[in-house]
């Protein structure tokens, strides 16, 4: 995910909704304490990136959320812990180098963000979620759209990495719509149905640009046609793009290596 300017799109995601999705901000922490607890390298480019700034922003401004307050504790640990070990090791190795040390391979990891998702790609011996795990797990804040109208959801994928949660934000409210992976056929990026608000005259149209929007739509039984599952936009165009490959491998992953999904 570093590899990947995942944690471009994790800081932008909690800095935009930093003020009130407390549990979304807690997954980010969380997502942001592993990244930094894998590798000294990765502390610092998240420490570049102003994550160990937005953490301690997050405390100060939710002072009386204990388990954002404990999450927040353990990423600043590891951060701090990681920091000291690249100082007693002399460590000088910048980006580029990390990525050589790396290999010439690792940005793809199976999931090239420039290939486009082939069903007939053999199985992996990697995880086949390796790049998106972590964000699938936190979620996004998005659009959900019906008849035209929108509503902001989080979407997750739920721990047992069978189905697709989508709930409001609120943290009152437990429960959402669960969308099964297994139902899932295919992720297309544009407009669907319910994007498209009709109109007494003239063609239907969409408040949402077309290249926000993604559509997840339906493993069709014999004689039907898919239907979409569910009409989705993000905040811009890099967010669309991200989750697209994010779910067409999800996707990819429970067709082909189902086997794969919860652990890898």
């Amino acid at each position: 995910i570093v590899q990947h300017s995942g944690i471009n799109i994790l800081m932008q995601i909690m800095n935009s909704h930093m003020q009130s999705e407390v549990s979304l901000m807690v997954k980010g922490i969380t997502m942001l304490d592993n990244v930094c607890s894998s590798d000294e390298e990765f502390t610092t480019i998240v420490v570049e990136k102003g994550g160990k700034s937005l953490i301690t922003q997050l405390q100060q401004l939710h002072g009386s959320e204990d388990e954002l307050q404990a999450a927040a504790q353990s990423a600043l640990l590891s951060i701090d812990a990681m920091q000291k070990t690249k100082e007693q090791a002399g460590s000088k190795v910048h980006r580029g180098a990390l990525f050589a040390r790396l290999g010439k391979d690792a940005v793809n990891l199976h999931g090239d963000k420039h290939k486009k998702v082939d069903d007939a790609e053999a199985e992996p011996t990697e995880d086949p979620l390796i790049e998106f795990r972590s964000m699938l797990t936190v979620g996004i804040s998005a659009n959900q759209w019906i008849k035209g109208s929108s509503k902001t959801q989080l979407m997750f994928v739920a721990s047992q990495w069978d189905a697709l949660l989508v709930k409001p934000p609120s943290k009152k409210v437990k429960k959402g719509e669960r969308i099964m992976i297994r139902d899932i056929d295919k992720i297309v990026k544009g407009h669907g149905e319910d994007h498209m608000k009709k109109n007494t005259f003239g063609k239907p149209t969409a408040k949402a640009n077309a290249n926000t929007c993604l559509r997840i739509l339906s493993r069709p039984k014999a004689g039907d046609e898919a239907r979409d599952l569910l009409c989705l936009s993000f905040q811009n165009g890099d967010n669309c793009d991200l989750w697209f490959k994010a779910l067409s491998r999800l996707v990819q992953t429970s067709k082909l290596w189902s086997h794969r999904l919860q652990k890898g």
